[in-house]
């Protein structure tokens, strides 16, 4: 066939080059059936100093074609494994796999650029103790992790298209003697990673960057002694805050506690650039920022005047049960803003403007009293708080004032729960000629700002954030999808074993840049029972879109109809599947 043909004259170029490092990786999680060739014959010269390190262990490999890899230089993993928030910071240098150890397309490559020296990887009781490759020291902790050290946004290093490649419109000494890193750097491709500097970095030139920070030794290291340095830094502006701020008026307190967290950020930002150490300045920081307010705090408010405000502000927006906890331990609630991950739900009355019309103003009154009451009752029976009431929508914070560990339980079986009260409230207004209403509701959790915000005359006590937003958004998707309870795959992750619920789509919505994963809860999985056949068929035919074998797809959204007449996400991707069969471009976003 064509493709062979063209497999084949690649793997010829390949071994007629005799320069080539091709690029395989490893999966996690369970085992990937894959090709196990000659990638597997490139390992470290391992030096044991103990029994046991702690490394990243491979699950599965997915090698390379055969014929293509026969004729390689030399393989390397290009695994890349960003922290919880998505950034790309760190490397992982070492990768285990059944019991051996193995090296990035990185090393492997500026291996071969300096004629063969041998990988040394020195492993102790505590984890890599240490990793040279030939006579360059690499520094990495004790998971074998180096830290990139960026040099600026995308095309730091130069970049070259493929066509000009071919059409031998690039001047030889642009490559001659240089490392060429062939990848992707299109937007709309997913070789795309976020980086300190950018949040659409190509994936193939962070590659280049840990080449470059090796081969010039150009590193971002913490020694450990460093350590000593951030308990004396938190230490010092600790006691040195607390014995001056409180000789001081507040107005020149604040002043000196800005200057004194300006003057450490500085010197922080001037050691990094100059000599690449990574001082820790997050915890001196918090403790000029958590200790100035505190000693304020102490100064002008009373314990008794603590409690009568706290108790004034917030004995109309959380349980009763909640604010006695809070009385007791007022230490517990922290004013003035600061980010901490909680969960926000957002409920909305479908079509509310239209019912309006249709009732006069004491008949309104009435229904959206009766309703918002319910609803209320059970965001307190849940120990939610009341963040606010707009219109005839209600704002809900889970994990706040207190710290709840199961907010984003509480925030689920409060929308549950407020489906089942709705369907009561149904019934009652059915039979006193009241229009009936439908809610949409979308939870989600992550960072946000918690705190007092507004101005000096009047604030209130809320969330802000760009986790906030989606919440909002993700309500508000529930007109497009026709379901009532919208998650975020955070929420899903963390109570999908005890609700059932379905994947509904990958969508970008209004005011963020990345795709997000959205799920329809449906409810506990001990209460559903008659739905999970529908949700198993569904995410069936979902695995099908999604592998673009169509007319599975189709069938088994076909079979969803037929569980669940009228389902609106069933139909929708019957719509897309039909679409793309007929050989038509989506008229939808592909990256979603």
């Amino acid at each position: 066939s064509q493709d062979k043909g063209e497999d084949a004259i690649l793997a010829k170029a390949v071994e007629r080059s005799g320069r080539v490092i091709l690029g395989y990786y490893f999966s996690f999680g369970e085992e990937t059936p894959g090709l196990e060739g000659r990638e597997l014959e490139s390992s470290y010269d391992v030096k044991t100093m103990g029994e046991h390190a702690d490394i990243i262990t491979g699950d599965g490999i997915v090698g390379n074609i055969g014929s293509i890899g026969k004729g390689a230089a030399g393989f390397g993993y290009f695994n890349i494994v960003p922290d919880i928030d998505g950034g790309v910071r760190w490397d992982p240098l070492a990768i285990t796999y059944k019991e051996r150890y193995y090296a990035p397309l990185a090393l492997q490559t500026l291996r071969f650029y300096l004629g063969n020296p041998p990988i040394t990887l020195t492993l102790a009781d505590y984890g890599v103790a240490g990793l040279r490759l030939g006579n360059l020291s690499i520094p990495v902790d004790e998971e074998g992790r180096m830290t990139i050290n960026y040099y600026g946004g995308q095309q730091t290093f130069p970049h070259y298209s493929i066509a000009d490649a071919i059409a031998n419109r690039i001047p030889k000494e642009k490559l001659k003697d240089r490392i060429v890193l062939i990848g992707s750097t299109a937007i709309g491709i997913y070789d795309m990673r976020v980086t300190p500097f950018e949040a659409t970095y190509p994936g193939v030139e962070i590659h280049a960057t840990v080449i470059d920070n090796i081969l010039h030794q150009r590193f971002i290291t913490r020694p450990k002694w460093l350590a000593i340095i951030d308990i004396f830094a938190i230490v010092v502006v600790g006691i040195t805050l607390g014995l001056v701020i409180p000789r001081l008026s507040a107005w020149i307190g604040f002043i000196v506690a800005i200057s004194v967290l300006a003057s450490y950020l500085l010197l922080n930002l001037y050691i990094f650039s100059s000599s690449g150490l990574l001082i820790n300045g997050v915890y001196p920081a918090m403790t000029v920022v958590l200790t100035y307010p505190g000693i304020i705090l102490y100064r002008y408010i009373t314990e008794e005047k603590e409690k009568k405000w706290i108790k004034g502000a917030f004995q109309y927006y959380i349980t009763a049960s909640v604010m006695e906890e809070i009385l007791k331990k007022p230490d517990m609630l922290k004013l003035g803003g600061e980010e901490r991950e909680l969960t926000v739900l957002f409920s909305d009355i479908r079509g509310f403007t239209t019912i309006s019309e249709k009732l006069s103003p004491e008949r309104l009154v009435s229904l959206l009293n009766e309703y918002l009451t319910a609803m209320t009752d059970i965001v307190f029976e849940h120990k939610g708080y009341l963040d606010k009431y707009i219109g005839d929508a209600i704002m809900v914070v889970y994990g706040a004032p207190l710290p709840q560990g199961d907010h984003s339980v509480q925030a689920c079986k409060t929308a549950v729960t407020m489906m089942a009260e709705l369907k009561k409230l149904q019934q009652k207004w059915e039979k006193d000629g009241m229009p009936l209403i439908d809610i949409g509701i979308g939870i989600n959790t992550g960072p946000m700002v918690i705190g007092n915000m507004g101005s000096k005359r009047r604030f209130n006590y809320t969330v802000m954030g760009d986790s906030v937003n989606l919440a909002s958004r993700l309500e508000g998707l529930n007109k497009t999808y026709g379901t009532n309870i919208i998650i975020s795959e955070k929420v899903y992750e963390v109570v999908k074993n005890e609700y059932l619920c379905r994947e509904l789509d990958m969508v970008r919505v209004k005011g963020k840049t990345e795709p997000s994963r959205i799920y329809d809860l449906i409810g506990r999985i001990e209460d559903t029972k008659e739905a999970s056949e529908m949700a198993a068929v569904y995410n069936k035919g979902l695995e099908y879109y999604r592998r673009r074998e169509l007319e599975n797809a189709l069938r088994e959204f076909e079979r969803v109809l037929v569980l669940k007449p009228g389902d609106k996400p069933s139909e929708m991707y019957i719509k897309r599947s039909q679409h793309l069969m007929k050989g038509l471009k989506p008229d939808w976003d592909e990256a979603v």
